[in-house]
């Protein structure tokens, strides 16, 4: 048992830093729960600003979605992130060894921890909704889902539900309506993320002023 425990670590530990590049601190881990938080943390997990968790999502091996894929992929992250309150600090497709994109942001420290796990987990889940409603195959995205699953985890746990949740407090449900709620956010903003992702695929990076001149456009008016 114990061997199976530790290979669920070291899974869980490759998963989350070396194809998702998703950064915490020890502390950010801590509050996602026990499973992560006896998980070494590598030089690039510390990026903390003052009291404020930067965290990174992104794609890993992401050749085969070409650059417009990738665009549209850490856009999703970046509009998800956007709308739910959290601070976009850039976006970036360029390839970086197994690393082909990474959408930063910095969720409000203020709110209560559920509602901090509850905008991580949609924001983590945007880009492969976004894969799956275009139909780019994606099976790099699959740690962006495990990190959505602990945010989720996190929340069954401490057994109170985030702001508007009205279901039952398990994973399963919480991330069904997770996901639900994104891919009604991409639909309903479906313009800006292709306009957003048109530049990117074209610039590379788009740095948090870039993107808030490009997203105010939309809810700005």
């Amino acid at each position: 048992m114990n061997a199976l425990y530790a290979g669920v670590l070291m899974l869980t530990y490759l998963s989350v830093t070396v194809y998702t590049k998703c950064r915490w601190s020890m502390p950010a881990l801590r509050e996602i729960g026990p499973s992560l938080s006896v998980i070494p943390t590598p030089p690039l997990a510390q990026d903390v600003y003052g009291s404020t968790v930067h965290i990174v999502v992104g794609i890993g091996a992401p050749r085969d979605l070409g650059n417009r894929g990738r665009a549209r992929h850490e856009v999703s992250h970046g509009l998800v992130a956007y709308v739910l309150g959290a601070t976009v600090v850039g976006i970036d497709i360029r390839q970086s060894g197994s690393i082909g994109g990474t959408c930063s942001f910095e969720v409000p420290q203020d709110l209560p921890m559920e509602q901090q796990c509850w905008i991580r987990a949609q924001i983590a889940l945007a880009g492969s909704v976004s894969d799956v409603r275009d139909a780019r195959p994606n099976f790099a995205a699959r740690s962006d889902t495990l990190s959505a699953v602990h945010a989720l985890a996190a929340i069954v746990r401490g057994n109170v539900p985030p702001h508007g949740y009205i279901g039952t407090m398990n994973r399963e449900a919480l991330f069904n309506a997770a996901r639900k709620q994104v891919a009604g956010l991409l639909r309903e903003h479906a313009s800006v993320v292709a306009q957003a992702s048109e530049v990117l695929a074209i610039v590379g990076t788009l740095s948090a002023s870039q993107l808030r001149r490009i997203f105010a456009r939309k809810f700005d008016t």
